[in-house]
């Protein structure tokens, strides 16, 4: 592209002119179209951090995540990030429940990094869960304040008043006040030690179906990313990294690249160690983006690659295999006693394989920084945890945390990926040593080549069986680098809780259990990824059982009923909802009649994050490929809080899921990952989207996981589905090596 032909243009005027140029091509909503301009300015400054009321006269803040004016709106906090899953409405929920008012009513300001507001890293599945009861309270003891405040006012006792939309009310004189009204008078009230919750009855939002909050500036085109932001006398950066983990930089031919108009500056960048993660580079300073990722391809690099730079896939592989098949596994869980005294009906064993993986979110990594004086920093970031890069900021500054402020931008996707602090801590090395502010922006191919990655896995399940098919024993052998390498330096043994996440939690009844693994280092930097372990686990335990049933000539389903019995508390896991699941899900997808009728259906189960899913896929050949044609999800995640929200995080797990499983693959020759962006690395495309039907068991079970949870079973749905259409079984991932899809 010629840069005659760029033209700078906002993401609202984008909108605006697809708009109005084409009737067919975006149809905006009359409410937010109608939207006054300073509406939309002051909406986008709270997502980022940037407005407060304090200047409105907040007269009542009794907590960080409330504040109450004597005039002017009612400002509720977000302490965690939004990035597409809707928990900036989620969160606003609970608040405004509790406290009595509608959501359109309040303005929701995005927190900054800072401990004060509790953990706010955005990973886990947890905002909900770990937020449920903490933030209601939080807004019921304001409500109870407000009442206080009202009785004094009004003369009445504080058991006639009642609340709504934000006003307390007396009914028998039928007067009411605002709570702005009350807010100076509440603020001089003991907080109560206790409050009372609203009942399941009561709840005005919680459930319901409302509009997300953030509804106009995305609808508009207002919402701050991270490539956003601006700053005065801003530069720009484009990296040029190590090709291989731990690779040192040995000359820089920068000539090409200087010559280029628009650029400023060579920077070279030492790697930088847990926790940060990042690798050694060389970076372009330029008065724009553009400018500074063509001259950063310009560069000519000579590098050393380091102790992985014979690692290729299939050498990779075969170090997991080998691990898998040593005699020195260690225990990570027994129970039961193995009784070899009587001959086993049947004795199954196979092994399941699968690749690394990529997040590739569909905003790359970007961050600006700037410095501040008395030797602190601002960070923009499109961060999941903020906290984690204060930080780390912190610690490369040596100063305290307090003297490192966070923003927090919206989040153009996740699923783990953006937990981590390197490219944060890029930008602020960059804006250190040029002492200007630096917005660092990623390439789609620097994210694939040089992300964090799910970890590949080996896996080997054995199994003894009885004439009836239960289970004498089951012995679960899993290998995969674990992601403490990510924290500490030469970790290399997967931890208790990678193990937990579907393997020693195996939900089964069998006499004897064991779960073994190996220590084996990994030759990329590992990461959460959506689900974590759970997707190969699930994956495995899955495709086992299923290999079972059709030994024992038996319905997948049927048998897993069988192997769970009467349900049981298994740790945290009760399987006794993932009995309902299955029943539900075999019920609402039509197992038997479709089956019955031919349709090629496969099936599987998980829980992870406290949330129980069943998933029922259904495979098709058309012409010469193969096609997921439909996808039935049953979950039960407890009390539903923002019920779009949810229906939304399964139907993207089921495309989350369908693309690792058909398709995703990150391969290595000489050290370094050779995919480079959605050519080579295939994401599911539109014409392949399934039709999805999704039903949320009606629960009154504290809430629980819904982004991560709907896609461990998504992937061995598939594959015992393919096997139903082609008779064909796949025990290595993607997919696509082995059938057509």
């Amino acid at each position: 592209m010629k840069r005659s032909l760029i033209q700078k243009i906002s993401r609202r005027q984008f909108f605006s002119q697809l708009a109005l140029g084409s009737s067919s091509g975006l149809l905006l909503a009359t409410e937010a179209i109608a939207q006054p301009q300073g509406f939309l300015a002051k909406l986008a400054a709270s997502a980022t951090g940037n407005a407060s009321i304090e200047s409105q006269n907040t007269a009542f803040k009794p907590n960080l995540f409330l504040s109450i004016p004597s005039r002017g709106p009612i400002e509720l906090v977000c302490h965690r990030s939004e990035m597409g899953q809707g928990i900036r409405t989620g969160i606003a929920m609970l608040l405004a429940e509790e406290l009595d008012v509608k959501l359109d009513n309040i303005t929701l300001r995005q927190a900054p990094g800072d401990a004060a507001y509790g953990d706010q890293n955005t990973d886990g599945s947890r905002s909900i869960r770990m937020n449920w009861d903490r933030l209601r309270q939080f807004a019921a003891t304001a409500r109870v304040m407000l009442v206080e405040a009202a009785a004094e006012k009004l003369q009445v006792p504080a058991k006639t008043l009642t609340t709504s939309e934000g006003r307390v009310w007396h009914e028998a004189t039928k007067r009411s006040l605002s709570y702005q009204e009350l807010a100076a008078a509440a603020a001089n009230l003991d907080v109560p030690k206790e409050v009372s919750l609203k009942s399941r009855d009561q709840y005005k939002l919680i459930g319901k179906e409302v509009a997300a909050v953030d509804r106009f500036l995305f609808t508009k085109g207002a919402a701050v990313y991270g490539l956003d932001v601006k700053r005065p006398q801003m530069l720009y950066a484009a990296l040029r990294r190590s090709p291989t983990l731990s690779g040192q930089l040995r000359s820089v031919s920068d000539q090409k690249a200087k010559a280029m108009t628009g650029v400023l500056q060579v920077v070279e960048l030492e790697a930088m160690p847990q926790p940060v993660n990042t690798n050694a580079s060389v970076a372009v300073i330029a008065t724009d983006t553009w400018t500074a990722m063509q001259a950063a391809n310009a560069l000519e690099l000579r590098w050393e690659a380091g102790p992985y730079a014979k690692v290729s896939d299939s050498s990779y592989r075969k170090k997991l295999e080998t691990v898998g098949l040593s005699p020195n596994l260690s225990v990570a869980m027994k129970e039961g006693k193995l009784d070899r005294s009587k001959k086993p009906a049947k004795t199954i064993s196979r092994v399941y394989t699968n690749p690394f993986l990529v997040h590739a979110p569909m905003e790359p990594m970007v961050a600006t920084a700037e410095m501040v004086p008395g030797g602190g920093a601002k960070i923009w970031a499109p961060t999941q945890d903020p906290q984690r890069l204060q930080s780390a900021a912190a610690k490369f500054l040596g100063v305290d945390a307090s003297k490192v402020e966070i923003h927090v931008t919206f989040l153009g996707g996740g699923f783990g990926r953006k937990s981590q602090p390197d490219f944060g801590m890029e930008a602020l090395a960059l804006a250190r040593k040029v002492n200007k502010p630096v917005q660092l922006v990623w390439s789609r191919e620097d994210e694939i080549k040089h992300g964090f990655y799910h970890a590949a896995a080996w896996q080997k399940i054995e199994a003894d069986l009885d004439k009836n098919g239960e289970l004498q024993s089951w012995t679960h052998d899993s290998i995969f680098p674990t992601v403490l390498s990510v924290f500490q330096k030469n970790a290399d043994t997967p931890h208790k809780f990678e193990l937990g996440m579907g393997a020693t939690n195996m939900p089964y009844r069998s006499k004897f259990k064991q779960v073994r693994s190996g220590a084996v280092d990994a030759p990329v930097r590992v990461g959460w990824l959506r689900s974590v372990c759970n997707l190969f686990h699930a994956t495995a335990v899955n495709c086992f059982v299923d290999e079972l049933a059709e030994e024992l000539k038996k319905d997948p389903i049927a048998y897993r009923l069988q192997l769970l019995g009467e349900g049981q508390m298994i740790g945290e896991q009760d399987t006794g909802r993932l009995i309902n699941v299955i029943k539900q899900c075999r019920k609402v997808a039509d197992w038997d009649k479709r089956k019955a009728a031919g349709a090629k259906l496969g099936f599987a189960c998980h829980h992870s994050f406290g949330s129980y899913v069943a998933v029922v896929a259904e495979v098709q050949q058309q012409d010469d490929r193969l096609r997921v044609a439909r996808m039935d999800v049953v979950a039960d995640c407890g009390q539903i809080v923002h019920r779009d929200a949810v229906m939304a995080q399964f139907e993207g797990s089921v495309v989350f899921g369908l693309s690792a499983a058909l398709y995703g693959n990150i391969t290595l020759k000489n050290g370094a990952v050779e995919q480079s962006n959605f050519d080579d690395y295939n994401v599911l495309r539109m014409d392949r989207m399934p039709e999805v039907h999704v039903s949320l068991v009606d629960s009154t079970e504290k809430p629980e996981g819904v982004g991560e949870p709907g896609t461990p079973p998504v992937v061995p749905a598939v594959m015992s589905a393919i096997f139903a259409q082609t008779g064909k079984r796949v025990r290595d991932l993607p997919l696509a090596k082995y059938v057509k899809v």
